[in-house]
């Protein structure tokens, strides 16, 4: 519920203090609670948006390897913030695990291996999934189609929407938001 009371703020309306320093920007609860190591946790991946986390929460998944229940991945609701915590995080001395940090391609900030920052590719993480996703289209609607709860027979209209959103979208940030339903596009709320 403590995540429902700061929603409604503007990111520039919510400060967190650690450590001495303050940090401007909105923080999700669970991501305090990795940062305060209050969470037991191997890794901790912040991201500056949700759409990026659910990227990267989809890459761990990829991995039967990985031990997925291990890494904590939280959006910071902005690159500066997200490199920040992180760099924070990683100098605290009392820090239990290590974290990394992922930002958008398009993203000011400086990606460092050294301080374990990363860049996501493409120049935005919308538009360049979207783009991988328009490179096997064709090969792939079928399962699009089973993927989004649709016919298999409807892969060719789903299809037909996927590439008529890619033509007719200015705003990629509003891509992950489009959804099919009943062969029409339609925002997500």
């Amino acid at each position: 519920h403590s995540n429902d009371a700061l929603r409604p703020l503007p990111d520039k309306a919510i400060w967190v203090a650690m450590e001495s320093k303050v940090y401007q920007g909105k923080l999700d609860i669970n991501a305090l609670r990795v940062i305060t190591g209050k969470v037991e946790a191997t890794l901790a991946i912040f991201t500056e948006d949700l759409f990026s986390k659910s990227w990267i929460e989809s890459i761990l998944r990829t991995d039967s390897s990985i031990k997925r229940e291990t890494i904590e991945v939280h959006h910071m609701e902005g690159d500066g913030t997200a490199v920040k915590i992180n760099r924070h995080h990683n100098r605290d001395p009392t820090r239990r695990f290590e974290s990394i940090c992922f930002i958008d391609g398009d993203s000011q900030q400086k990606d460092s291996p050294d301080d374990h920052v990363y860049r996501l590719p493409g120049e935005g993480p919308e538009s360049y999934v979207y783009s991988q996703i328009l490179d096997v289209l064709e090969t792939t609607k079928g399962v699009l189609s089973v993927s989004l709860q649709h016919p298999y027979i409807q892969a060719d209209s789903i299809s037909d929407i996927v590439r008529q959103t890619h033509m007719t979208n200015r705003d990629e940030h509003v891509l992950q938001r489009v959804t099919v339903q009943n062969d029409d596009i339609r925002e997500s709320p």
